[in-house]
């Protein structure tokens, strides 16, 4: 089981990432990429033409087709990280498969400015990266304010259409040109990292793998409450932009949840938003 010390808990309270080694096994790592090649070819079938400069494909990991993936989630080591780093009370709103093919990842946030909740990533990536070849990129501290608020301003946010040549920022500045942190994983390796963070990624090749799971802490005031909501949309917009082949939640995966130990995630889901309008079309198979 892994134990986050108090040191990288304020590491992570600083500068907005954590890089944690070996979380997963390489048992695990074989199912999951087994189960993985299943959920990229039924995405394939759906359409095979990547998004924008990232070629990117998405799809959700939460049905019967991919079991352990889809118990994810669940998993005893990631659920006591996140609530170390955290909360207590937290719960998952998305549990994706992604690839990408581009050359480069414009830097962004994961949460739109007008967001504030407390709010985590977690990246499993399925090859070997680096700062050469598609690793993430942080600028640390930059979930903090004033510091997000001003690399908005700068005009940091890139465009992510068309090709690496037509890459567009109001700042001017080349993604790779941006002081960041570069990190530096292998297979097993998960990054937790605040949705608010600026990120990107440069050098990529083509069939770069990764698992993501966003968890969010439960709010606590109003305003908590009114981020949590506009996250919902977010999310769901994002995964209408991005093609996914089917919802986000099943039939299949609630049931798990109903009769595991975190009964209250439906409850916290329909709540504050996150289930898709067709949610309820989707059976088990």
């Amino acid at each position: 089981m892994i134990d986050i010390t108090s040191i990288e808990k304020k590491y992570f309270d600083m500068f907005g990432f954590i890089v944690i080694r070996n979380a997963l096994s390489q048992e695990e790592l074989r199912v999951i990429e087994k189960e993985y090649q299943l959920g990229f070819q039924r995405t394939l079938d759906h359409h095979s033409e990547g998004y924008d400069m990232r070629k990117q494909f998405n799809w959700s990991n939460l049905n019967e087709m991919c079991p352990n993936l889809c118990d994810l989630p669940s998993h005893p080591k990631i659920l006591k990280t996140v609530r170390i780093l955290i909360g207590k009370k937290i719960f998952p709103y998305l549990c994706n498969s992604n690839n990408f093919n581009g050359p480069a990842t414009e830097w962004h946030t994961d949460q739109n400015q007008d967001i504030d909740c407390s709010s985590v990533k977690v990246a499993f990536y399925l090859d070997e990266l680096d700062q050469k070849n598609g690793g993430l990129r942080f600028l640390p501290c930059s979930h903090k304010e004033p510091l997000n608020s001003e690399l908005w301003d700068f005009g940091l946010k890139g465009s992510s259409k068309g090709g690496i040549d037509d890459y567009e920022s109001k700042s001017g500045v080349p993604i790779d040109q941006v002081p960041s942190y570069n990190s530096v994983t292998n297979p097993g390796d998960m990054i937790v990292f605040n949705l608010k963070i600026w990120h990107s990624s440069w050098g990529g090749g083509t069939n770069r793998k990764n698992i993501t799971i966003n968890y969010s802490k439960y709010p606590e005031t109003k305003k908590e409450i009114e981020s949590l909501k506009k996250l919902a949309i977010q999310s769901k917009q994002t995964m209408k932009i991005l093609n996914f082949p089917m919802p986000q939640f099943t039939n299949y995966w609630e049931s798990l949840i109903k009769n595991g130990p975190n009964k209250e995630w439906i409850d916290n889901l329909d709540e504050f938003g996150f289930y898709e309008e067709n949610f309820s079309q989707v059976g088990v198979s």
